[in-house]
């Protein structure tokens, strides 16, 4: 983690009632300064360099520009933060900096859960709730450009991203589609062009949750990355699921221990295919999340009975998997059924992707 050298980042925390469904400002609490941790933006630069160049740079050298939001009048205020280098851009909408956000304020009296920038609150919160909100804010630092640290690689090809060569076409022949839900976003640019998941690995995953009743279940999972020099397409390939062991669960978390990543790593060593760590999958218990008194048609309309990563899941994988390359697998246990969604990363956000069952 580290400033940029020509902005520095804040936010503003603002302190609502909640009044027949709608959010009403009671007071400005204050600024105060955030330290985001820029890897997945770094490792999503990288990814795309190493993409369109097959060897990224040994070091990158990130330029960091607000955009701000001229619906609040421009600057300070930003909307999102390009990230440049090697050539490449991501954009970083206001949510990524979500869990600096949570971290700055922690320490504020009775401030509670930070609800995420132009979040929707839904009608269902009690009147006279307290909601607080964040913006971001830029400020550019007087003086000199401090100098800026360069994210160095010791080889031209990191040790922990190893392709190998595939004719993805013959995969995609064999293999059968997941789509993402129509009424959810599709048009991201994802970083990995496929993502293969065997047919048996989903299984085990959904039989987890199934057996896991109301409590989250999960996993790591592993394989390799593929790379089709004829089509230009790189796809990550599931291979191996190492469920969590020993992991503390609850309605709404998982921990994932030593002990469980240490099985990871004996795993590693075993399977020859597999050498590569892909992501993670876990579950969510969406049909135990509505109280039995919630009618049955109320509930089938229930945004917590949809497949979406919670705030939690979103800052685990930022910390733990920032790797542009990672999928996480999602088996989302609702009234209307289980479903096995993907997510990965798009720049600077997750996002919910399509993937195929082999």
């Amino acid at each position: 983690m580290f400033a940029p050298s020509r902005h520095s980042f804040a936010i503003l925390l603002k302190r609502h009632a909640l009044e027949q469904g709608k959010l009403v400002l009671q007071s400005v609490i204050g600024r105060r300064g955030i330290k985001p941790d820029w890897t997945p933006a770094i490792e999503a630069l990288r990814w795309r360099a190493l993409k369109h160049q097959h060897a990224p740079p040994r070091a990158l050298n990130p330029e960091f520009l607000p955009v701000w939001d001229e619906n609040k009048g421009g600057a300070p205020h930003a909307r999102a933060v390009r990230v440049r280098a090697a050539g490449q851009e991501v954009l970083l909408p206001a949510s990524f900096f979500q869990t600096a956000a949570a971290a700055s304020a922690s320490d504020v009296p009775g401030i509670g859960a930070l609800a995420a920038p132009a979040a929707d609150h839904d009608e269902d919160g009690a009147d006279g709730g307290g909601v607080t909100t964040w913006e971001l804010l830029a400020f550019e630092q007087g003086g000199a450009p401090a100098m800026q640290k360069k994210f160095a690689l010791e080889n031209d090809e990191p040790e922990d991203v190893r392709f190998h060569a595939a004719d993805i076409g013959t995969l995609l022949a064999r293999s059968e589609a997941v789509p993402v839900p129509d009424d959810e976003d599709a048009g991201a640019e994802h970083e990995v062009d496929e993502v293969f998941v065997p047919r048996v690995i989903a299984g085990r995953i959904l039989q987890a949750a199934q057996n896991a009743g109301a409590v989250e279940t999960g996993g790591t999972l592993l394989g390799r990355l593929l790379r089709d020099e004829a089509r230009g397409t790189m796809a990550a390939e599931v291979l191996a699921y190492v469920p969590a062991f020993n992991a503390p669960a609850t309605l709404t978390t998982l921990t994932f221990t030593d002990e469980h990543f240490a099985c990871v790593q004996d795993t590693l060593v075993r399977e020859p295919c597999a050498d590569s760590l892909i992501g993670f999958a876990h579950s969510h218990p969406s049909s135990h999340f509505c109280p039995p008194s919630c009618p049955p048609e109320r509930r089938a309309l229930c945004p917590r009975q949809r497949a979406v990563l919670s705030a939690a899941d979103l800052a685990m994988i930022q910390t733990v998997f920032p790797r542009a390359y990672s999928v996480f697998l999602l088996a989302n246990m609702a009234d209307s059924g289980p479903t096995l969604a993907c997510f990965g990363w798009a720049g600077g956000s997750v996002v919910r992707r399509p993937y195929r069952l082999v």
